[in-house]
């Protein structure tokens, strides 16, 4: 929605951002390295998305599911700070969906304990966020979570159902079909 202002158009509504991470914890059976994988949605459409192998390995699921988060917040800021650059204002907070409880507990908690004290320093730059009101994490269960496809076989019907969502109704598209 635009309206005039002094002769000159304005954008009146926020750009609403939203991202879905997920990780597999060391599905490389050679290396033993987990996969990241997240997708990041500007309006509903899918313009960032990655799908690659750690750079170091993860000793537990939830530590592979929190850098797989920090990646897709490393993202997210570069997206926003790409938007803001063109003069578009960012709705806030920018949900980030994660299935793995233990990194969302992570996220939003400065405490840790033993566990998770290894984890490193870098990813907690999320609770910044977190606390700021940046990014919101949200739990969101495995089979609504879009970044599966990135990071594990899934069934036939899961896969059409996320590269329906990345790709849209492609049949309904004029001259495609």
């Amino acid at each position: 929605m635009k309206y005039k202002l002094d002769g000159t158009e304005k954008e009146k509504t926020k750009w609403s951002l939203k991202a879905f991470c997920d990780s597999d914890f060391a599905g490389d059976k050679n290396t033993r390295l987990s996969v990241t994988g997240y997708g990041i949605y500007l309006h509903g459409c899918l313009v960032s998305w990655k799908s690659r192998a750690m750079k170091t390995h993860a000793l537990s699921s939830t530590e592979a599911e929190y850098i797989a988060m920090s990646e897709v917040v490393c993202e997210i800021l570069f997206v926003r700070q790409i938007l803001e650059f063109f003069g578009k204002k960012v709705d806030y907070p920018i949900v980030v969906n994660c299935d793995n409880v233990g990194a969302i507990f992570l996220a939003h908690n400065a405490k840790t304990s033993n566990r998770t004290k290894h984890i490193d320093i870098k990813t907690h730059f999320i609770r910044e966020y977190v606390e700021k009101g940046v990014v919101k994490i949200v739990f969101v269960g495995s089979e609504d979570n879009d970044a599966d496809i990135w990071t594990k076989n899934v069934t036939e019907k899961l896969y059409s159902k996320h590269s329906n969502k990345f790709m849209g109704e492609i049949g309904n598209v004029e001259g495609l079909k």
